[in-house]
């Protein structure tokens, strides 16, 4: 009893002598129990995000933990907070790009002040651009349509149907397709990075998006390829969308997902990808701020929200 006393005083103490292999027995029927409890207590979580209705059921089950929350896109207050998770999307980069300017910057001072940050200005970096997630998808050898910067009025994938894809995305919005002879547009804005990024077929006719949270794959979700349609977003999937536990998904295609996840410093966030006609994943997509299938907890057992609000306080404890 002296002992536990003395532990609810400090949580670093509790976290260190719950991991003792020496006394894990004596603990363990409390630790978890404590650890919940002292955690959403001394955690002030800062969410970073530009669309906050997007974050709000986040932030409601983090508060409803007992953990201090703030929401906005102004990190000169994440100061006062020991974790900020970010959620900022594409469409900052269309709305307001001189304010993402000064957030790479904050992003980069906290980083370097060692504080924690989960999805992390590597992340955020290449979520904005088609070229980097191209880039990490060929640096983890994995594979990946080919990709390259368009050019205005001509074509830089000649001879191949592609799809000219603006910097802006989001929902699919924007997106074209170019048949081997089309160019494209001649009042392209070359300063964007405008891609054409090559066309091939799903060979099962699906295109699958795995969601990720920290080094776990919570499920696959495949949707029927649509002639024309860009838009996946699970949140509006309905009954013809497949989910896939992560138990029954390929083990090929579990651990490219999470060596992806691992190189660019996502914790949260989904990796798109269709088949080959050979069988193996090809990766197209890489979304640090995704939508959850609403079918999601139906498959888990459990919110994946409050999963989420569960890994940002332990994270929030582990870094303390």
């Amino acid at each position: 009893m002296i002992g536990l006393e003395f532990c609810f005083t400090n949580v670093r103490l509790i976290v260190a002598v719950i991991r003792l292999n020496s006394v894990r027995p004596l603990f363990y029927p409390v630790a978890p129990f404590l650890v919940e409890m002292l955690s959403s207590k001394l955690s002030a979580i800062f969410l970073l995000t530009d669309i906050p209705v997007w974050t709000r059921p986040l932030e409601n089950s983090l508060r409803h933990r007992g953990a201090s929350v703030r929401v906005g896109s102004d990190l000169s207050a994440a100061e006062d907070f020991n974790m900020v998770v970010n959620r900022i999307s594409t469409q900052l980069l269309r709305i307001a790009p001189e304010d993402l300017e000064q957030l790479r910057r904050a992003l980069e001072r906290l980083e370097s002040q060692g504080r924690p940050v989960i999805n992390g200005l590597a992340s955020l970096e290449i979520g904005l651009s088609k070229m980097k997630q191209t880039a990490l998808f060929q640096a983890c050898q994995v594979a990946t349509p080919e990709t390259a910067l368009a050019i205005a009025g001509g074509r830089a994938l000649p001879g191949r149907e592609v799809l000219l894809k603006p910097p802006r995305g989001g929902f699919g919005k924007g997106i074209q397709s170019l048949s081997r002879e089309e160019t494209a547009p001649p009042d392209l804005d070359s300063s964007l990075e405008w891609i054409e990024q090559e066309f091939l077929m799903p060979v099962d006719g699906l295109v699958h998006r795995i969601e990720l949270l920290g080094d776990r794959i919570l499920y696959d979700a495949a949707t029927p390829f649509q002639p024309g349609e860009f838009d996946y977003c699970l949140a509006k999937a309905g009954h013809e969308s497949r989910l896939t536990s992560s138990e029954a998904i390929d083990a090929e295609v579990q651990d490219q997902a999470l060596q992806i996840a691992r190189k660019a410093g996502m914790e949260l966030g989904a990796l798109e990808y269709f088949l080959l006609a050979d069988g193996r994943p090809c990766f197209f997509d890489f979304n640090p701020v995704s939508s959850l299938h609403p079918k999601a907890a139906e498959l888990l057992g459990q919110d994946p929200i409050q999963m989420t609000a569960d890994y940002i306080l332990r994270s929030a404890v582990s870094s303390k």
